[in-house]
């Protein structure tokens, strides 16, 4: 049975833990992944003038106000099967005159009420059992003919993981690291059926953030803000990326070899 590698009532826990509003450390995290907020734009540059996007784990809103920002003609959509992480999500949204369409569910028992045009998510994935099965299921959210992207942090090289092991084990044991890479990306894609599938790395290298500042945390917080925050200049080519995508289209539904007869 696929599984999510946290409860819901852990990432109730870990959202209701953040502030809402843009404070400091996400203004630094907002300048580092300018790339992706480009990338979200060409993604919906595909779709139709005025597209329906939705995104899958959508808590806490923050990724929810990138797309709003980078497509502000976008119908937005999201669902998430946190309670608290929704609530959240609401009040984010809310503080920022964002209207958007939230339901409360888990993708994977979910009956969408009406499909959209391109289907997101961002740092999803990777958190479950089977992240191939994920992206197979985000199909069932897109329009025929429909554009889905994934993207996920790039935790699978020596010094990310390093910093993770001293900073934030639990990120190990949350996350799929063999499911960020580009090649891994594309054979999900591709199980899940969907078409001219692309894959790609983006953002400048990034570090995590320590969980806590105690003790010499803090100053390899202070470090990881800095350089998180200058990571925009470096190419993504350049060291390491600090995230992998990848995108297909859902296919065109074929016409009724009978029909007329």
């Amino acid at each position: 049975m696929q599984q999510d590698m946290m409860s819901s009532e852990e990432w109730g826990k870990v959202w209701g833990s953040r502030k809402l509003g843009r404070n400091f450390k996400e203004r630094v995290k907002d300048r580092a992944l300018h790339g992706l907020s480009m990338l979200i734009r060409s993604w919906a540059d595909r779709c139709d003038p005025v597209p329906s996007i939705i995104e899958l784990g959508c808590a806490p809103g923050v990724m929810m106000r990138r797309i709003q920002r980078a497509v502000p003609e976008a119908k937005l959509r999201g669902i998430d099967y946190s309670e608290n992480g929704l609530e959240q999500t609401i009040k984010s949204l809310a503080s920022f005159g964002i209207d958007a369409d939230l339901m409360l569910g888990d993708i994977f028992s979910f009956a969408p009420p009406y499909l959209s045009d391109l289907v997101v998510s961002f740092g999803l994935i990777e958190h479950f059992t089977d992240p191939a099965e994920v992206i197979r299921i985000h199909r069932k959210f897109a329009k025929p003919g429909g554009l889905i992207a994934v993207t996920v942090p790039n935790f699978s090289h020596p010094v990310v993981i390093k910093a993770l092991r001293k900073y934030r084990p639990h990120d190990l044991e949350t996350h799929r690291l063999d499911i960020m890479n580009e090649q891994a990306l594309r054979k999900a894609f591709e199980y899940a059926g969907c078409v001219k599938i692309e894959t790609g790395h983006a953002v400048g290298p990034l570090l995590p953030s320590p969980e806590s500042i105690r003790g010499n945390a803090l100053l390899y917080g202070l470090f990881s803000m800095f350089w998180n925050g200058v990571s925009f200049l470096i190419p993504s080519s350049l060291f390491w990326p600090g995230l992998y995508w990848s995108c297909g289209r859902v296919p065109e539904l074929k016409p009724n070899a009978h029909a007329g007869l």
